[in-house]
């Protein structure tokens, strides 16, 4: 008899660690396997703490205090669940469009990876029916003139007769993935510029495309075409809650490979 509770006891002593440890793995990764290289819950928590210092170093580089270090952590963890996916074709440029900022400030923003630069900023309008001054109301909705959050890929320029150059949107989750039925796409605007917000108070808002000022569009769309990530950010809770793309962990790994983390 002592001896069944001798083997009971040594078998309760291995079993929960390994519960545990198999707990840990299904909770990390969510049933995502790294075939080669499995990556041990203290190696994760690492590569995490790095991530979130490159994030820091990012944000001192560009030296940009109207940029809200909440979207470009965001936006950096997007874009390497992104690249992990294979979805972005150029990977040296992410542009972060920041939908918790005032339509009459700049909050565009274009940085250059390799760089750690600020490539491009400016004004850029959101959907009529999206809010006034304020973005609050988003839809991927056909005909709801309402913009849709998370992150996009872009594709290729084409002529439209009214809008003139349009640059194409894939919307690459679940709030933005009728981008194309929906005709949301990357143009310019008479009324995305200072001289409208003089007049009216406010900068003209699009029937949901990312619109922005005339002045150098061309040089803007030359640097973000065919293949970029393109983040609008928004500390919506809805968004943050169903973005797979911001939930799984997969980009750790992908930033790992990078810098030379994982082995």
């Amino acid at each position: 008899m002592n001896e069944e509770i001798s083997k009971l006891f040594q078998f309760v002593i291995f079993a929960i660690p390994m519960l545990k440890i198999a707990l840990t793995f299904a909770l990390l990764f969510s049933g995502y396997v790294y075939a080669h290289n499995p990556v041990l819950p203290d190696s994760v928590r690492e590569v995490k703490y790095s991530f979130e210092n490159y994030v820091d170093y990012v944000y001192f580089q560009i030296d940009d205090s109207s940029m809200s270090k909440q979207a470009l952590s965001e936006g950096l963890r997007g874009y390497y669940q992104l690249k992990y996916e294979g979805k972005i074709k150029d990977t040296t440029k992410l542009t972060i469009v920041d939908f918790s900022k005032s339509g009459n400030e700049e909050r565009l923003y274009v940085i250059d990876l390799k760089e750690n630069t600020l490539l491009w900023k400016s004004l850029v309008s959101h959907g009529e029916k999206t809010g006034g001054l304020y973005a609050k109301h988003f839809s991927n909705t056909e005909d709801s003139h309402q913009s849709s959050l998370g992150f996009y890929v872009t594709g290729q320029r084409w002529h439209d007769s009214r809008l003139g150059e349009c640059l194409q949107l894939y919307g690459r989750e679940y709030c933005n993935y009728r981008a194309l039925t929906r005709g949301i796409i990357v143009h310019k605007a008479d009324y995305a510029n200072c001289e409208y917000i003089e007049r009216y108070g406010t900068l003209g808002r699009s029937y949901g495309c990312p619109a922005v000022p005339e002045e150098g569009y061309l040089d803007f769309v030359n640097l973000i075409d065919e293949g970029t990530c393109y983040f609008i950010y928004h500390p919506n809770r809805n968004y943050h809650r169903y973005s797979k793309l911001l939930n799984r962990k997969d980009y750790l790994i992908e930033f790992g490979h990078d810098f030379g983390f994982l082995l």
